[in-house]
């Protein structure tokens, strides 16, 4: 699988291309946020019995770059990045008790448009490729992290999305809503500093919604 960093880079490149090249680089450009609902249920009861909020949203934003390959078919590359900062239950004590989620997800992805007009499209999808995952951890008893990553900077687990999206817009720029599930497991995670063997796994499947912009190079009404 292509260097994480690379691909990030690549979509950033196409994404621009898109904007101000549409014509001769016919290709569908987005950017979305949204929040996937999580329940870490190792992570979370050791979250709390260290006096740390629990993890229930993650948060994340990303780009999407697609081309269309048949009538019924776009395939790309999708990059999002999951960043959470969770702090002290009793925040109004002194202490400095928290906990840092940053993970990068890249994967290819295949579209299938169900409709297509000037003004809407409906979409079902799915991608598929993997992470790299660095949760940090400091308490009165705790301060290190958990790692999943490639040190070469390529992707260290597995990871999947598949949903579905409504546009809303004219022509070539459209609103989007997207829905869908993500899995998103990783396990034999790396300790550095002091922790404990308390988490072993760090589940953060779950259902997310996000909005975002498509910018559509490709004339609607495909032949």
């Amino acid at each position: 699988m292509p260097n994480v960093h690379v691909l990030a880079g690549a979509i950033a490149f196409l994404f621009i291309s898109e904007v101000t090249l549409a014509k001769d680089f016919p290709v569908q450009g987005r950017v979305f946020a949204g929040t996937t609902q999580v329940d870490p249920k190792d992570l979370n009861t050791e979250l709390e019995a260290q006096g740390i909020k629990n993890l229930e949203s993650s948060p994340f934003y990303g780009a999407e770059i697609t081309y269309s390959v048949a009538r019924y078919l776009d395939l790309g590359i999708r990059y999002s990045r999951h960043s959470v900062f969770l702090d002290e239950i009793n925040s109004t004590s002194a202490t400095d008790y928290q906990a840092e989620l940053d993970q990068d997800a890249v994967s290819l992805v295949a579209r299938i448009p169900f409709l297509e007009s000037k003004f809407a499209r409906v979409e079902g999808f799915a991608a598929f490729g993997g992470t790299n995952t660095a949760l940090k951890i400091k308490s009165a008893t705790l301060n290190g992290q958990l790692l999943k990553e490639d040190r070469n900077g390529w992707l260290a687990s597995p990871y999947s999305v598949y949903g579905a999206s409504v546009a809303l817009g004219y022509k070539k720029f459209f609103l989007v809503f997207e829905g869908g599930f993500e899995t998103n497991k990783i396990i034999e995670m790396e300790r550095v500093g002091t922790l404990n063997n308390n988490v072993e796994t760090l589940d953060l499947s779950g259902s997310y919604v996000s909005v975002g912009l498509l910018f559509d190079g490709v004339s609607t009404s495909r032949k």
